[in-house]
């Protein structure tokens, strides 16, 4: 069993994992002063006392936001990035990487597999990371997988449709990328589908593959004004839907989203969980 929680965070992301060993991980993480004891609170009630990895997708602001808070309140002991530079001037970088050379640190590359490492029948998979042919640090995101006995989630990071169609439809079969859940990319960007050199088209070959069932969008106020409509669009065409219908939720309109992994395909999830 895996059982996690997309949290609230604004216009970041920040999800948080219960192994069935009790092992605990933190994927990115977007805490600032005043959202920080409501956020502290609710890990802590909901049983994470320690994180054993905390894995940063990419090193932009809105994903490491307030990782010294965190670790202040409820300790880290490693941390696993893509091992690229992100915007280096930013406090929130600086912070990042001051803990990280505090902590047991690894760098993920892409292709690379925990088979069993957090449970038995777990298997995590890091699909895409930049190899150094772009300068995009959206594009160097952490694609990350779970899976358990069949049951799945897919975390996007913020990667657009480029390492997509280059660096991981490629190289994965189907059933590889197939997952229950999408967590959705760069807050619901239409850049997750949007290919300047196809105007007539949208990209559509990853999100065919992964066919999930739920998307979930991690989002807030900003001022790019998303999620954009086009890609809302795409996500519901493409996500057959859950039970009661849902196709798509959202964590500024439908709060903490909490799922479980329970193998054979079999999974759940409820929104608004406190």
């Amino acid at each position: 069993m895996v059982e996690g929680y997309i949290l609230n965070v604004g216009c970041g992301n920040m999800t948080a994992i219960k192994f069935e060993n009790g092992k605990k991980m933190i994927i990115d993480c977007n805490i600032t002063e005043d959202s920080a004891d409501n956020i502290i609170e609710f890990l802590e009630e909901k049983g994470f006392d320690e994180i054993d990895v905390f894995i940063n997708t990419h090193r932009d602001s809105d994903h490491l936001r307030g990782i010294k808070i965190l670790d202040e309140n409820i300790p880290i002991y490693e941390i696993w990035d893509n091992g690229f530079p992100g915007s280096t001037d930013a406090n929130e970088y600086k912070d990042y990487m001051a803990l990280r050379r505090e902590k047991t640190n690894r760098i993920l590359k892409a292709k690379t597999i925990d088979d069993g490492k957090f449970c038995e029948d777990i298997v995590l998979r890091y699909l895409n990371s930049n190899n150094g042919e772009t300068n995009e640090i959206n594009d160097t995101s952490l694609v990350i997988k779970i899976d358990y006995l069949g049951s799945s989630i897919l975390f996007a990071g913020d990667a657009s449709f480029k390492p997509w169609k280059e660096k991981v439809i490629p190289y994965y079969s189907e059933s590889k990328l197939k997952s229950n859940i999408l967590v959705a990319s760069h807050h619901g960007s239409i850049t997750f589908f949007d290919d300047p050199a196809d105007d007539k088209n949208y990209y559509t070959e990853h999100i065919k593959k992964i066919n999930p069932v739920l998307t979930i969008i991690s989002v807030g106020d900003n001022q790019w004004d998303l999620p954009d409509e086009k890609a809302i669009e795409i996500y519901e065409n493409y996500s057959s839907g859950t039970i009661n219908g849902t196709k798509v939720l959202r964590t500024d309109e439908d709060g903490n989203i909490y799922f479980k992994l329970k193998g054979y395909g079999s999974w759940e999830w409820k929104k608004g969980v406190r």
